[in-house]
């Protein structure tokens, strides 16, 4: 089953916002170009997604600039939902265990003083 399928079948079966569902269909296709082909169900797995994860880090964007740690995190972050929706749908065998994580750094928010 390709992964565009699958997010058809997540769009039905769940309360989903059009965006998510574009961005869940955006890392799909992001997904295929590193496979170097239409991604599917069976790709779902810690290796792969790993080695997609550095793919991530180490090739620039469309726009030629290097990625930022949270769209690599959001990026991984889709995938792995779509494949707890497939595990959960006994669409396939193993949930995912060994997928890295990516950590962000803290950010400070920006405060104002009481005289300001």
């Amino acid at each position: 089953m390709h992964l565009k399928s699958l997010i058809d079948l997540l769009r039905l079966e769940r309360d989903v916002k059009a965006s998510t569902i574009s961005q869940l269909s955006y890392t799909a296709r992001l997904f295929g170009r590193y496979l170097e082909r239409i991604a599917t169900i069976d790709d779902l797995n810690d290796d792969t997604i790993n080695r997609w994860i550095e793919w991530l880090t180490t090739t620039p964007s469309r726009l030629g600039r290097p990625r930022k740690k949270a769209t690599i995190k959001s990026q991984r972050d889709n995938l792995v939902t779509l494949w707890l929706f497939a595990w959960e749908t006994g669409r396939v065998d193993q949930q995912p265990r060994r997928v890295k994580r990516i950590r962000l750094p803290r950010t400070l928010p920006e405060a104002w003083t009481e005289q300001q």
